[in-house]
């Protein structure tokens, strides 16, 4: 929580700490070194910590996250050479990101710390740095056991935030897609028939792919949309839809899709989502952006002349 409110995902409470305190140094020293550290924050939470996550939750076998991230801690090993951090020479947040992942990992027993000497070395030294000193006794100490009764006032629980309302019915659209045989024409015949522009907007969404290393792996984008949408607010699914692909370009994986939601602009708690700037939202006008919905919510081998690796709707 921070006096502004609550910020969620590893990566982002990460970024937060290192630019509330720039004086830490943990966002590293200067525009270089910060980039640095950008890059292995994306890094570390694509090639390690979502995989990491689905094997905790079931959603891929331990051994296929075993193979993926046990050449990936290796790479990483070896580049840290003397220096012991992940970037620069001193302590930063990719190293303490690095040591979360690694943790959840041995945690799980995904993998094991031997053979890697600076990664195991890096993990002993973000514990100590985390080690609470003993107090020291004294008058302080007994004064502060004297309060340990005293009552603490009772905190009021935050104000529930006042959503609007809206006649279209999301959840009968929801039902008639699942249940639809004929997307193209039934249920797309369905969807516009009942379709308020007064009250109802569609967005194309695309993931920003920031190097050429991004996404070369169709299961690695596939991991990556699933994350995303596992941690978008409930809220946002009682008012949205959506339908995203992994299209297969050149040899890369892009995420694009659209996306149905009730109100002319995106939902507060969407914005809110750690991930949301690592993609683009563009607002859609009708009628001319009906073929382009009908192909995202339909087709299911080729769209826009790429070939549809995975499909994930959000629904």
């Amino acid at each position: 929580m921070t006096p502004t409110g609550l910020v969620t995902g590893s990566m982002a409470c990460l970024r937060y700490f290192g630019n509330a305190f720039p004086l830490s140094g943990l966002y590293g020293n200067g525009i270089k070194e910060r980039a640095e550290v950008d890059s292995a924050l994306d890094a570390i939470h694509l090639e390690l910590e979502i995989p990491s996550i689905m094997c905790k939750k079931g959603s891929v076998a331990k051994e296929a996250v075993e193979q993926q991230v046990s050449p990936v801690l290796s790479r990483i090993d070896s580049k840290m050479g003397k220096s012991g951090h992940v970037v620069g020479s001193k302590l930063t947040l990719a190293d303490l990101a690095l040591a979360g992942a690694v943790q959840l990992m041995t945690k799980e027993t995904i993998v094991k710390t031997e053979g890697l000497k600076n990664i195991a070395k890096l993990l002993d030294t973000v514990h100590k740095v985390g080690e609470k000193p003993e107090p020291k006794a004294g008058k302080k100490v007994e004064a502060a056991a004297e309060n340990v009764d005293e009552e603490k006032p009772v905190e009021k629980p935050a104000a529930k935030p006042v959503r609007p309302s809206y006649k279209y019915d999301m959840d009968a659209w929801k039902r008639y897609y699942s249940n639809c045989k004929d997307l193209r024409g039934d249920a797309m015949k369905y969807f516009w028939d009942k379709y308020d522009e007064e009250e109802c907007s569609l967005w194309k969404v695309k993931y920003l792919r920031y190097n050429d290393q991004d996404n070369v792996e169709a299961f690695k984008a596939s991991n990556l949309l699933g994350m995303f949408y596992q941690r978008i607010d409930n809220y946002v699914r009682k008012i949205g839809f959506a339908v995203c692909d992994i299209l297969k370009r050149d040899g890369y994986y892009d995420i694009e899709g659209v996306l149905f939601c009730l109100g002319h602009d995106l939902p507060t708690e969407l914005k809110e989502h750690d991930q949301f700037s690592s993609f683009t939202w563009d607002k859609l006008t009708m009628p001319e952006c009906k073929q382009l919905v009908e192909d995202y919510f339909c087709e299911e081998d080729k769209l826009e002349g790429a070939e549809i690796a995975d499909c994930k709707v959000y629904k």
